[in-house]
């Protein structure tokens, strides 16, 4: 059995029907699942870390507020 794909991701965060995503600057969205210890960053311009859940979920396990944002 093949190890989840751990997933360093920078962006912006978007409110959807599916939850929280982010949009990278490749124009790739992710749906965020913020894990119950993860505090979700303030500001639009974040970067996160956690396991690839799905074709395009992350369990997200650490965020934080963007440099750049």
């Amino acid at each position: 059995m093949s190890k989840p794909a751990r997933i360093r991701l920078a962006g912006n965060l978007r409110k959807s029907r599916r939850g929280l995503l982010i949009e990278t600057a490749e124009k790739k969205i992710w749906v965020l699942d913020f894990g119950e210890d993860v505090d979700v960053p303030k500001t639009k311009s974040v970067i996160i870390e956690g396991i690839q859940a799905g074709f395009d979920r992350i369990s997200v396990d650490w965020a934080a507020s963007s440099a750049d944002g």
